[in-house]
């Protein structure tokens, strides 16, 4: 604003005196309580008709004060308010603490595409693998007896731990009496042949040896080809 035109703007809708707000840079007629519109210039308005003026206010004893252009501003545009009160928002919720919102559940959406494979693991152990040639081993055990005539019956667990099939296989076994150790039974069972890493079993009757060695352990020893 020029300072010609400080005090001698007057309002187009009611002939008032308009008053210069260098703040938002905009005319303010007090009376309409109404900024003029942005870039109005009051040097170009019409003359307008004035106003009847506004009765005189009751006496006081207490001296009036001096109105200056730049007087007590007025009401903010209403886009500067809702500005303002956003920001005092704000800053009580950053004082009070976060606002915790309800959020009612949508409808899921549709499943994404498959992502690219992962990338290949490392390779696990070697696995097991039998000697290079056959390998017969096994264990024997009494497992019945009977009496008149006395026989006992041994069983013979036996496996090929090797990657070659074993031939003409022959189990030895050895029973020793159980209160007389002096006193054994010997005898052979013929298995043949055993495919590489395959197990079995065979029986063999002793009559030999009293009854009575039911569960006793039993030498045993294998032979191939």
């Amino acid at each position: 604003m020029s300072s010609g035109e400080s005090g001698q703007a007057t309002c187009p809708q009611c002939g008032g005196v308009l008053t210069w707000i260098a703040q938002y840079g905009r005319w303010y007629c007090r009376t309409e309580q109404a900024y003029m519109p942005e870039g109005y210039s009051a040097r170009a308005a019409a003359p307008p008709v004035r106003a009847a003026a506004p009765p005189a206010p009751a006496a006081s004893t207490a001296t009036p004060a001096a109105v200056t252009a730049e007087a007590t501003p007025p009401s903010k545009p209403a886009g500067r308010g809702l500005a303002a009160a956003a920001l005092a928002i704000a800053v009580v919720a950053l004082v009070l603490g976060p606002v915790v919102a309800y959020m009612a559940p949508g409808t899921p959406g549709p499943a994404g595409s498959a992502g690219p494979a992962g990338q290949e693991g490392p390779p696990g152990p070697p696995g097991g693998e039998g000697f290079s040639d056959a390998f017969i081993w096994g264990h024997a055990t009494v497992t019945d007896c009977t009496i008149g005539p006395d026989s006992i019956t041994v069983d013979i667990d036996y496996i090929n731990l090797g990657n070659v099939s074993a031939s003409s296989v022959v189990a030895t076994y050895t029973i020793y009496q159980f209160e007389t150790p002096t006193l054994t039974d010997t005898g052979t069972v013929s298995i043949g042949t055993v495919p590489r890493l395959t197990a079995g079993s065979v029986s063999a009757t002793s009559t030999n040896l009293e009854c009575g060695l039911w569960g006793q352990a039993v030498d045993v020893s294998f032979t191939w080809t």
